[in-house]
């Protein structure tokens, strides 16, 4: 076994280590380990005090460019408190694509791009071409009300 595939399995290792912890610390470990497998790769006879100076280096640059990109894609995360994914529809407006029924049994709306089923908290139905706001999601219904330019 070459030197370098000992540095693949240590980025194979943390990468799946990343899957069980959070914060992607082991994945920005195992992603450094790349840069030491190219030297190596390149140079077979480089000394060990060399790659590891090389994978401390490359781990430094990853921790202060990527992690920080990486953890803004993260929920627990998001400082800012934005919401992300189906969460970030809420307060959002859509329109009516079928009729709002009281008893919720049907209903849907077009919100963020996608067709979605819809509920309603108006005391009457929502026709069709109606603006609505989203105002809580629940698996994959969304509850609306009408928006303050329809009424």
């Amino acid at each position: 076994m070459e030197v370098w595939h000992s540095w693949m399995i240590v980025l194979i290792v943390l990468l799946i280590l990343e899957i069980f912890t959070p914060g992607f610390v082991a994945g920005v470990l195992g992603i450094a380990a790349i840069v030491p497998a190219l030297v190596t790769l390149i140079a077979p006879k480089t000394a060990t005090t060399v790659q590891l100076l090389v994978y401390i280096i490359a781990a430094a640059v990853l921790f202060v460019f990527i992690r920080p990109l990486m953890l803004k894609f993260m929920p627990a995360y998001n400082k800012k408190g934005e919401q992300t994914n189906a969460l970030s529809l809420i307060g959002k407006t859509g329109r009516v694509t079928q009729q709002i029924e009281l008893d919720g049994s049907q209903g849907r709306v077009k919100c963020g791009g996608d067709d979605w089923r819809a509920r309603t908290t108006e005391k009457e139905p929502i026709p069709v071409g109606s603006e609505v706001v989203v105002i809580s999601i629940e698996g994959c219904t969304l509850t609306v009300t009408l928006s303050s330019q329809e009424g």
